[in-house]
């Protein structure tokens, strides 16, 4: 029986195949499927509607169902890696910390007065509790959420947990000179402690 993550590679590829071979099969495939060929001679297509359809068919190929081309795609990427943690020497932390046992509707929050730039928002939690509820937490701007969905670190993950929120994640990184950053705990688990949002920020 093939691996979870073999099947996961293999539907991967053959979805990137199919989807690059329907996007080349589909110009000359809405020509020649109106096509009228067993009819008279003049409901024939013209010779240069059938050229042209023959002249995209010629070059279809059938793409490999392989990784080497994402592999020379990742060997030719020009971006750097950072570090797991790290940000630019420009970047400023900021900790919005919650110490201590921690709990639904707890918040904190931040003004800085010059206009920034959100870089990178990472988590930390000393200890994710063993009961309840898990961690749940949003970083707002101003009160409204500058991600996607709340960061959740589930019940029971242990201690000394850490998190990179993705880039993707986040939907506001401008942060006015007026704006007011807050961290907000929505839901807790009963035995948890020790929050911080990292927030990580650089002038603009």
């Amino acid at each position: 029986m093939a691996t979870t993550q073999n099947r996961r590679i293999t539907a991967i590829l053959l979805q990137n195949a199919l989807n690059a071979l329907y996007n080349n099969v589909l110009p000359g495939y809405s020509l020649a499927a109106f096509w009228n060929v067993s009819g008279l001679d003049d409901d024939l297509p013209n010779e240069g509607e059938v050229k042209a359809v023959y002249e995209l068919f010629r070059v279809l190929e059938v793409p490999a169902l392989n990784a080497r081309a994402a592999l020379a795609d990742v060997s030719a990427s020009e971006e750097g890696f950072e570090g797991l943690f790290t940000v630019p020497s420009t970047a400023t932390m900021v900790p919005l910390v919650f110490s201590g046992p921690v709990w639904a509707g707890l918040s904190i929050s931040q003004g800085f007065g010059v206009a920034l730039t959100l870089q990178r928002l990472t988590v930390f939690v000393q200890n994710s509790g063993t009961a309840g509820a898990d961690l749940s937490l949003d970083l707002r701007l101003d009160d409204v959420s500058m991600l996607t969905a709340p960061i959740v670190i589930p019940v029971g993950s242990g201690d000394n947990v850490g998190l990179i929120v993705p880039p993707s994640k986040i939907t506001t990184t401008a942060i006015p000179s007026a704006g007011v950053l807050s961290a907000h705990i929505i839901t807790a688990p009963d035995d948890a402690e020790g929050v911080a949002l990292n927030v990580w920020v650089k002038p603009l």
